[in-house]
């Protein structure tokens, strides 16, 4: 009985042992999150309720400080629907604001994903400015009212809301997946994945 009992602890110090080790290790994943600098280049998808600007590609490059639960830096974005000469254009350049949760509650739990992955949820806001063309180097109206203040949101201000979660895959390195939703300009709600390291 005594022999048995041993095989039995034994095989289950095996079996979880690699399960604290592992999430030992994806703790230290989150912990790259609460420090530092990143940078990040997402490729997204978008449709607008503008017919001119639906079905557009997009590439977004930036770099983020990151302290705590917040994460705050700039980025560029470059669209396109067409890469001729009188295709789409879109240019923005963006400061963005973006709270993370690399931990969650006083215990300061991350979200596991299996032993391999953890999940950083995050959402914010990008203010900037930008500009959209369909015929270079004209550019794109969406507001010509005679109001100069609401004609300038709409044609040269950036403000989109972002969310979604950064998937780690070791430490310094995440695949990111967002969704994003432009409030001024083309009001394009876009869909994003791509990469986010250590900077």
């Amino acid at each position: 009985m005594k022999k048995a009992l041993s095989i039995i602890i034994g095989i289950l110090c095996l079996t979880f042992s690699p399960a604290r080790a592992g999430y030992r290790s994806m703790y230290e994943f989150n912990r790259t999150y609460m420090s530092g600098r990143k940078s990040f280049v997402i490729i997204g998808y978008s449709a607008s309720s503008e017919p001119a600007f639906d079905n557009c590609r997009n590439i977004e490059v930036g770099v983020l400080t990151y302290r705590n639960y917040l994460r705050h830096g700039y980025s560029f974005l470059f669209g396109w629907k067409n890469l001729e000469s009188d295709g789409i254009r879109k240019v923005d350049f963006t400061y963005n604001f973006i709270l993370q949760f690399p931990f969650i509650g006083a215990n300061r739990q991350i979200i596991a994903v299996g032993n391999s992955f953890t999940l950083v949820p995050f959402f914010g806001i990008g203010i900037g400015a930008g500009a959209r063309t369909d015929n270079f180097p004209d550019l794109y109206k969406f507001s010509d009212t005679g109001d100069w203040f609401r004609d300038t949101l709409e044609n040269y201000v950036v403000a989109r809301i972002k969310t979604g979660f950064d998937l780690t895959v070791a430490p310094g390195l995440a695949f990111q997946f967002m969704y994003s939703k432009n409030l001024t300009m083309d009001k394009a709600s876009t869909i994003w994945a791509g990469i986010n390291v250590d900077f």
